[in-house]
């Protein structure tokens, strides 16, 4: 430890020098400044609240009054493209069923001027039974089947 340039001029006390000190700490704990911090604290946190409030509520005076008067006549809202949500789908979904059995079970006419009515499915099914199902007439197998255009088959990508 003769290196000239590792000299210090202090004295550093070793490891075993340092651990036999006794060094005494203030180990009581200071109630009165703790107290007096914590109602500062409260104090500015309360001031920052107060002081948040009125500005808020200037910025809001501020901007009713450069927003000026609403227009007299608005334009109504435009209504959504897509398909509308219903307040109430469960009594939505009961009123349209209602309505389905109302025509699945009664009398009436879809297109008067036609002739064309609706009866009961009950009566329905009853005409349907004794008369049988209504039969379709074959047509011609050239008319059913739509011709498939030439096509040549392929010879394996070889030309």
């Amino acid at each position: 430890m003769s290196d000239p340039a590792h000299r210090h001029d202090y004295s550093v006390p070793s490891h075993a020098e340092s651990a036999h000190e006794q060094v005494e700490f203030d180990r009581e704990i200071q109630y009165h400044q703790l107290i007096w911090m914590g109602v500062g604290l409260l104090v500015i946190a309360l001031a920052s609240g107060v002081l948040v409030f009125f500005m808020l509520k200037g910025f809001m005076q501020w901007r009713d009054k450069s927003a000026g008067l609403p227009p007299v006549m608005s334009a109504a809202p435009a209504l959504a493209t897509g398909p509308q949500l219903l307040a109430r789908p469960a009594d939505e979904l009961t009123r349209l069923r209602a309505a389905e059995d109302e025509q699945l079970h009664s009398y009436g006419w879809i297109d008067q001027t036609q002739g064309v009515a609706r009866i009961p499915i009950e009566r329905a099914l009853d005409i349907a039974a004794e008369k049988g199902l209504p039969t379709v007439s074959a047509a011609p197998a050239s008319a059913a089947t739509p011709s498939a255009p030439n096509v040549r088959p392929d010879s394996g990508g070889a030309h």
